[in-house]
């Protein structure tokens, strides 16, 4: 009995043996707490931080990376900056060449012109002007230096002086250098440039296009900018009457100010027609008592062209102001315009009909209608009346209202009295009925 229990307790003791061999960790240590050996830590820190170092690698690695691009892009910048400031350089050399050339070559064509003796070599010497095979070489000169400013100068002297065929090439290249600077300070030269020197297609484009400028948004400083200089272009086009009209809406906004006064001066001294007649009533009926309303007098009527617009307003003030002093300054202003008038008409009386045929006909209609009697007793009233500082001024005022009133084309001629050269008196009146011819001569 005893020898079997011995026998058990070796066999349970060795089965007992051969669990704690087979585990992998001792049966006291897996009753233990688990918890994180130095080494371990030490093993994950280093995970850690060589990911850590590697992310921080890729980001030095990144910004290397753009600093290198950077650079690079940098560095191209500067190199075509270089590239055109050496091709600018180049173009403005050639342009003072080129000047230089083209003023001897007048030089020398004046020369030609005054040593030429009669008539017919002087016509011949005309024809032999250097202008458009200048502007031909100015054009040359523009398409080699594109995209330097002076092509865009290049192109203006072209413009200016070439005939027709040169202008236009001149005026489309000017266009398109326009168009691809759109929005730019010198887009909008050029296109300034292009509506008062270009050829008459080129002129309405660009005189629309900075209409349109101006137009979209009337306040902007753009516009301000822009405005003034469009209403200074020589000429009639619909883009300059929309920019007088929409001047004319900026100043209906605050129609008493001294600012709207000075947006009508401009628009009544450079348009024509209805914009002008709207911007003259606004001034009389707004503007008569300002201080500067003599100067304003003086600035709207000093075209040189006959100005129905401007006789109209200035009777009214002839007739309206209560100031001596407006009055006389705008009769002295009326006998200029009157002056100017008869001056056309006399022309143009006499012209042949392909002349006459340069002319509107409102224009024709106004010219060839006599001064009205009433507006010259008007004016003569209120010159009598009109103490000036500037006697000189207002005489010569008096000679020029003789002169429309009793010697302008259609009228009676005056009596003139005189000795005949047998030394007999007569009057021009006894021969009224006949054919008179009147030999003016002098000797010295």
């Amino acid at each position: 009995m005893r020898s079997k229990f011995l026998v058990l307790s070796s066999v349970f003791l060795s089965f007992v043996v051969l669990l704690s061999a087979c585990s992998k960790t001792p049966v006291a240590e897996r009753n233990q707490p688990e918890t994180k050996t130095p080494t371990d830590a030490s093993s994950k820190t280093a995970e850690t931080n060589g990911a850590t170092d590697a992310q921080s690698n890729a980001n030095t690695s990144q910004a290397s990376d753009s600093v290198s691009t950077n650079t690079g892009t940098s560095e191209a910048a500067a190199t075509a900056e270089a590239k055109l400031a050496k091709k600018t350089e180049a173009a403005e050399s050639g342009l003072a060449d080129l000047d230089e050339q083209f003023s001897a070559a007048v030089k020398e064509w004046q020369a030609k012109f005054r040593a030429a003796k009669t008539a017919q070599a002087r016509q011949a010497v005309r024809g032999e002007s250097p202008l458009d095979e200048y502007a031909k070489k100015y054009l040359e000169l523009a398409e080699k230096f594109a995209g330097t400013p002076v092509a865009s100068k290049s192109l203006t002297i072209a413009m200016q002086r070439g005939k027709e065929e040169t202008k236009l090439q001149a005026s489309n290249q000017m266009l398109e250098l326009a168009q691809m600077d759109s929005g730019t300070p010198q887009a909008e030269e050029m296109l300034l440039s292009i509506a008062a020197d270009g050829d008459d297609e080129s002129k309405l484009k660009a005189s629309q296009v900075l209409a349109d400028l101006v137009t979209e948004d009337p306040e902007s400083e753009v516009a301000q900018r822009l405005a003034p200089q469009v209403l200074q272009i020589k000429g009639n086009s619909p883009g300059k009457e929309q920019v007088a009209e929409a001047l004319l809406g900026r100043a209906d906004k605050d129609i008493r100010s001294k600012k709207a006064l000075e947006q009508l001066v401009n628009i009544a001294s450079q348009t024509s027609g209805p914009t002008k007649t709207a911007a003259l009533s606004r001034i009389g009926e707004h503007h008569l008592q300002s201080d500067s309303i003599l100067d304003v007098i003086k600035t709207v009527t000093s075209s040189r062209q006959p100005d129905q617009a401007a006789e109209q307003w200035l009777k009214e003030i002839c007739r309206k102001s209560p100031s001596a002093t407006v009055k006389g300054t705008a009769a002295i202003a009326l006998i200029d315009v009157l002056d100017r008038r008869e001056n056309y008409r006399s022309f143009y009386s006499s012209a042949d009909q392909e002349t006459r045929s340069e002319l509107d006909e409102d224009l024709l209609a106004y010219l060839d209608a006599e001064p009205d009697a009433g507006e010259l007793d008007l004016i003569e009233s209120t010159l009598d009346g009109y103490v000036s500082d500037n006697e000189t001024l207002l005489e010569t005022a008096k000679k020029k209202l003789f002169v429309v009133k009793y010697l302008s084309v259609g009228k009676v001629a005056p009596e003139i009295t005189g000795a005949d050269i047998d030394g007999v008196d007569f009057s021009l009146s006894e021969y009224r009925g006949k054919v008179v011819f009147l030999d003016f001569w002098g000797d010295w």
